[in-house]
């Protein structure tokens, strides 16, 4: 026989052994490491070695391979889906403020009075309209009281709230004009 050959021999259970011969004949040499040489008909070496501890190290680095795969899949669509849902509130936001900035021209240009007021009747927001209506110069209402301004106003509107906690909306006449007033309940109610 020429060459090297290599058997793998199967035992009962899933184990097996590979099983690597080769010819080699003895050298007569000084040197202590090299006591055979190849090519000798009369001698084999034989190894064998037990895939056992070999197949199991494999088996768990590919099992961490598998479970590092699927991490960084599960962190890929993480990240998909949190790009979608920022690319999503992008454009609700744009809309938002196209809305936001239409709401303000509308109020601004309405020919009805708007005031918001606080529970102790102070001005929070007013239109255009409304400081015309009051004889206000523009953005002169917002932090003074209603009754500084229109005490008789203030008065029907504090009868229609008796009480500081009632919300809502209210209507009153100036100048034969409407007003719309929002009643909040608190100083920090949007």
């Amino acid at each position: 026989e020429q060459g090297d050959e290599t058997y793998e021999v199967r035992l009962p259970g899933p184990n097996s052994i590979f099983v690597y011969a080769t010819r080699i004949r003895q050298i007569e040499s000084s040197s202590p490491r090299r006591l055979f040489s190849l090519g000798d008909p009369a001698s084999y070496m034989l190894v064998g070695l037990s895939m056992v501890n070999n197949q199991r190290l494999f088996n768990s680095f590919r099992n961490n391979a598998l479970l590092q795969s699927l991490y960084i899949l599960a962190a890929a669509i993480f990240i998909w889906a949190l790009s979608v849902s920022l690319i999503s509130r992008r454009a609700l936001l744009g809309k938002a403020k196209v809305l936001e900035r239409f709401q303000d021209k509308l109020l601004d240009n309405m020919p009805d009075g708007l005031i918001t007021l606080g529970p102790d009747n102070e001005i929070q927001s007013a239109n255009p309209a409304a400081h015309a209506m009051l004889n206000c110069s523009e953005g002169s209402m917002v932090g003074k009281s209603l009754r500084e301004l229109a005490p008789a106003l203030a008065d029907s509107i504090q009868q229609a709230r008796p009480h500081r906690e009632a919300a809502g909306w209210r209507q009153a006449e100036v100048d034969g004009k409407q007003m719309e007033i929002r009643l909040s309940a608190s100083s920090g109610e949007e």
